[in-house]
């Protein structure tokens, strides 16, 4: 496969697209993809919305959110696209990463705070959703 850079997409995971997980089969379905590393982005919180989490923003650089990042195919990215936004996901372009990564604008999934309080999601105070999961099963949260 001979791509061109701007072919690739690097998106910011933190739920169930994470390694280890359900939906992490759609970036490795494969050869194609490239794990870049963990990161915390700035400015946002999580909800739990029953079977995966979602984030919105805040604008507060307290807010955090724990997650990794990974190099993909444009086409692999529209596959996960079309699954985020028929979920109610939208897409956001997160620039403030840049430096850490050098590589350009990081992509991300999230919803309206308001999107969120319509779902009657649980607003939880996790930065890391598979912290989150662990303390849940444990019967701590």
């Amino acid at each position: 496969m001979n791509e061109k850079i701007s072919d690739r997409k690097l998106i910011f995971v933190y739920g169930t697209l994470l390694r280890g997980f359900s939906n992490h089969e759609l970036i490795t379905s494969d050869k194609t993809h490239r794990f870049v590393g963990d990161a915390t982005i700035k400015g946002f919180k999580m909800a739990d919305l029953g079977c995966y989490p979602a984030i919105y923003h805040t604008g507060n650089d307290d807010d955090l959110i724990e997650g990794e990042i990974f190099d993909i195919s444009a086409e692999k990215f529209e596959r996960i696209r079309m699954m985020e936004q028929g979920a109610g996901y939208k897409v956001s372009v997160y620039d403030r990463i840049f430096n850490l990564i050098g590589e350009g604008s990081l992509i991300l999934f999230e919803m309206d705070k308001e999107q969120v309080e319509r779902y009657n999601a649980k607003l939880i105070d996790y930065t890391d959703y598979r912290k989150y999961l662990s303390d849940k099963k444990q019967g701590g949260n």
